[in-house]
């Protein structure tokens, strides 16, 4: 996991968003998947799965630009397929709708 001192995210203190939703999706990731073997834990399998959900959902909507409010992961999302990275988003050093900067 690489996310530069420099970059965007960490100027603007919301790395631990990011490492928080990537904790807690990988957590619920693994829980689903063992409990898609074990028919008795079908609770933890749909909480689980809507625990991931909301977390990207929570991701999406609340790393965003202090200045213009943009949600930068949303916005990479909305691009066609192919054209960028979501993954580039934690290494961007400027705000791609205002250029707000992390120098």
């Amino acid at each position: 996991m690489d996310i530069e001192q420099e970059s965007i995210l960490s100027h603007t203190g919301q790395t631990w968003k990011y490492l928080a939703g990537l904790f807690v999706g990988t957590l619920s990731t693994i829980v689903f998947i063992v409990s898609f073997f074990y028919p008795q834990w079908q609770f933890f399998l749909v909480m689980s799965a809507g625990a991931g959900a909301a977390t990207s959902l929570i991701i999406e909507f609340t790393i965003r630009c202090p200045k213009c409010k943009a949600r930068w992961y949303l916005e990479e999302l909305s691009k066609p397929i192919g054209s960028s990275s979501i993954i580039m988003v934690r290494k961007q050093k400027a705000c791609p709708a205002c250029g707000l900067s992390s120098e």
